[in-house]
């Protein structure tokens, strides 16, 4: 209880509220001290009959407790009391978003292009992830409509790639593409409402897409995509015969007004089973799309295996490129907040290169880039060993460590 008027009070919880989902009874601020530890300054003066009312939601689905608090009177700190403030709580499920329909089947397999060489093959969602955003500062593809042709460096993307980031594609039409293919998925998946990929588009012109469902339009335009010949003196980018005479730019414009024809706030008919999204608008409300009745819209409702998209354990992916020189990619899953070290050894046993060593990571998946020409590698038969220690918290207080191991090719 309150001895005095106060305007600040200091609350420890037993976990980590999300800062920004706090509210207020009473005009305030609040600010994150510590991990668990926040505190309240009011604009007016709490008195002692007062009441201060708390809401906020919580990082993790847990029991939330109040291990202590204690105000400040006149600039002197009160006495720390551990008691139990909750009144009330409930385990609720946050308004989902364009990151979970990817995570529940949408992003899962996403392919652009026709696969093979000018492609990219999105295995999981959180390749699809890496494709459209990039960095803390949020890139994303903003540079010019074309082909699968080349990396931003004018290199020829030879190989099937399993995502191509805002620096090394820079490319506005691929990134629609990527969405587009997304909503489709979603649809016969039953997330979005049924049928996205039978629509008809139309805008009453006579354009080349003009009357094409936008299954069909996905298909034309990963044809494009794919379209540069490696074996050609030039790597071109060539529309369609069905487009002949549309140029990238046009594209991206058709492309993006799809895309976009059903944006709206999202809501939910279910989430904490299977994710449906509610309808936001109307077919009629979209002039340039219209529905084709001889079609019986295509509804899938997979069992997604949970547990191939988002592990539960440690894991250690097979290294990309492999074959490779000199560079590849590491991926590895980490279900708890870790220590990572990363070694390689050649077929003796010798240890040849540290690329980590006992580095942090956060839970979840991580990738690491290895250079084999900073450890004048030759080429030959590598084996690269993950070795993991979760770091205690109190909701895993025992550390556990698991070494995996897997093996790479370089070639020079």
């Amino acid at each position: 209880m309150l001895t005095d008027s106060v305007k600040k009070i200091a609350i420890i919880f037993n976990t980590t509220p999300n800062s920004a989902t706090f509210t207020l009874n009473k005009p305030g601020t609040v600010n994150q001290v510590d991990k668990n530890l926040f505190e309240i300054t009011l604009d007016n003066y709490l008195q002692p009959t007062d009441t201060l009312l708390v809401g906020f939601y919580t990082l993790k689905p847990k029991l939330v407790l109040v291990k202590k608090w204690w105000p400040t009177y006149q600039d002197s700190i009160g006495v720390k009391r551990p008691t139990n403030l909750v009144k009330f709580w409930t385990l609720c499920y946050p308004m989902p978003n364009a990151i979970n329909v990817l995570e529940s089947g949408a992003g899962t397999g996403l392919m652009v292009g026709l696969g093979g060489p000018h492609s990219v093959y999105h295995v999981t969602y959180k390749d699809v992830l890496k494709s459209l955003v990039e960095g803390r500062d949020d890139r994303m593809h903003i540079g010019d409509a074309r082909c699968l042709a080349t990396f931003t460096n004018g290199k020829s993307i030879k190989k099937q790639i399993k995502y191509l980031t805002p620096t090394k594609g820079q490319n506005k039409l691929f990134a629609e593409a990527v969405a587009l293919q997304a909503n489709i998925k979603a649809s016969d998946l039953g997330i979005i409402p049924p049928g996205f990929g039978n629509l008809i588009f139309d805008e009453g012109v006579g354009g080349p897409l003009d009357g094409m469902t936008i299954r069909n339009i996905m298909a034309q335009l990963n044809a494009y995509m794919s379209s540069p010949q490696d074996t050609a003196p030039n790597l071109m980018c060539t529309m369609p015969y069905a487009w002949t005479g549309l140029n990238p730019e046009t594209l991206y414009t058709k492309i993006r007004m799809i895309n976009g024809a059903f944006n709206g706030p999202i809501d939910t008919i279910s989430f904490a089973g299977r994710l449906r999204l509610k309808p936001v608008k109307e077919l009629d409300e979209v002039p340039f799309l219209r529905l084709d009745n001889s079609i019986i819209p295509m509804v899938n409702y997979p069992q997604i295996d949970v547990s191939a998209i988002e592990p539960e354990t440690y894991r250690l992916e097979q290294n990309y490129p492999n074959p490779f020189n000199p560079l590849t990619m590491v991926e590895f899953y980490l279900p708890l907040e870790s220590y990572v070290t990363l070694k390689l050894y050649n077929t003796l046993g010798q240890e040849v290169a540290t690329i980590l060593n006992r580095e942090g990571f956060t839970e979840g998946w991580q990738e690491v880039e290895i250079d084999a020409g900073i450890y004048n590698l030759p080429s030959g038969v590598y084996y690269y060993r993950l070795t993991t220690e979760s770091i205690a918290d109190e909701d895993n207080p025992t550390v556990t460590t698991q070494v995996l191991t897997k093996k790479m090719l370089l070639i020079k």
